[in-house]
């Protein structure tokens, strides 16, 4: 299963989805860091690609 196809799955902005096993989990794109500095999350989590 792809999680990543679920729309309701939001990295935010400047942010990108990627599949794994059993899950998902969102990176920021090339150019852009998280806002707590780590460079994995998960979406809910309040972290922001700036």
């Amino acid at each position: 299963i792809n999680e990543c196809v679920d729309q309701s799955i939001d990295c935010g902005p400047n942010a990108e989805c990627k599949n794994s096993e059993g899950g998902y989990f969102c990176t920021c794109e090339i150019g852009f860091s998280s806002s707590n500095g780590k460079e994995i999350f998960i979406a809910g989590q309040g972290i922001r690609c700036i």
